[in-house]
């Protein structure tokens, strides 16, 4: 092992910086196609595990540890506090609310990581004063952030875009959901970027947890049907293996169990040509619709909900 001028010994990466994250999204990719006894995506709690395990044993630059603990070493934040913080950002515009909304929409393979029928999953709205920013965790736990540019070495994910590019079309918006999603941590010698949405905000003084009043009144549940990818018929077939969720009802605003009853008449029908199945992704779609639509609505009425609580103080 490699030692520094001082003689201690110093933990060295395997390979560059792009191996690094490869190889954590290819652990990631073989952990959740092997035999868990479940069809089930993984949950980040596991995929933690998975990666804590992998860097100890690939002798990682940073403890996987100390990529994973600073997200949880916020403090409360009270309204007023948040509300001088925040009121000092511009107000989402209603085209940003409306971009943020379809960003979200198709920011993950929520019809992977989300339950198709309700309760979905929490998602929280709020504003971040280092929305955009990549977020480094550097050795010691102390978090900076820095812009995004074209520039930049790695363009992680494909929502990557740069600060400016994302300021332009969101403005301060940023959400968190509840432990769902991707979960990525890209090591290098100066430090770990974190990819995770969690709901807390950074300031130059620290980090901090988001008021609770910006959380309830920010807060929205919310289903793979958000994705327009939800169409796809080998997502409908897992969720009949499971019985815990295939026995859910579908939202009455949409129709109800005469929606769901012709859901699953249609998935009984199959695909065999091709014809079959260009017909069932039209009238698929044409059946989860109204329930996109309305759940687009909701995550809009709630931000909109959230923004008034904060710039509109009487």
């Amino acid at each position: 092992m490699e030692t520094d001028e001082s003689g201690t010994h110093k933990k060295k990466t395997k390979g560059d910086k792009q191996d690094n994250i490869s190889a954590a999204i290819d652990v990631l990719r073989k952990y959740a196609e092997s035999d868990r006894g479940t069809d089930a995506p993984p949950t980040a709690e596991e995929e933690a595990i998975v990666l804590k395990k992998w860097a100890e044993e690939n002798n990682m630059l940073i403890p996987i540890e100390q990529l994973i603990g600073p997200q949880f070493e916020t403090v409360p934040c009270t309204l007023t506090y948040y509300r001088e913080i925040v009121k000092a950002l511009p107000r989402p515009t209603p085209v940003q609310i409306d971009n943020f909304v379809k960003y979200v929409s198709e920011a993950h393979s929520w019809y992977k990581h989300l339950p198709l029928l309700p309760p979905g999953e929490t998602f929280q709205f709020f504003i971040d004063p280092f929305s955009g920013f990549n977020r480094v965790i550097q050795p010691g736990g102390q978090v900076i952030h820095k812009k995004r540019t074209e520039n930049d070495e790695f363009k992680f994910h494909y929502t990557w875009m740069t600060t400016a590019d994302y300021r332009s079309r969101f403005g301060h918006l940023t959400y968190a959901t509840s432990g769902v999603g991707t979960m990525i941590f890209m090591p290098s010698t100066s430090g770990v970027t974190e990819y995770v949405d969690t709901p807390a905000f950074s300031t130059n003084h620290g980090e901090y947890r988001i008021p609770i009043e910006v959380a309830q009144i920010g807060s929205v549940e919310l289903t793979g049907i958000i994705h327009s990818r939800a169409t796809q018929k080998w997502v409908w077939d897992r969720l009949i293996k499971c019985p815990s969720e295939y026995h859910r009802g579908w939202p009455k605003e949409t129709g109800g169990d005469v929606t769901r009853r012709k859901i699953f008449d249609l998935l009984a029908e199959g695909e065999e040509s091709a014809d079959q199945r260009k017909r069932f992704n039209r009238e698929l779609e044409e059946l989860l619709l109204p329930e996109r639509k309305r759940l687009h609505q909701l995550m809009t009425d709630t931000i909109y909900r959230m923004i008034v609580l904060i710039y509109d103080e009487e």
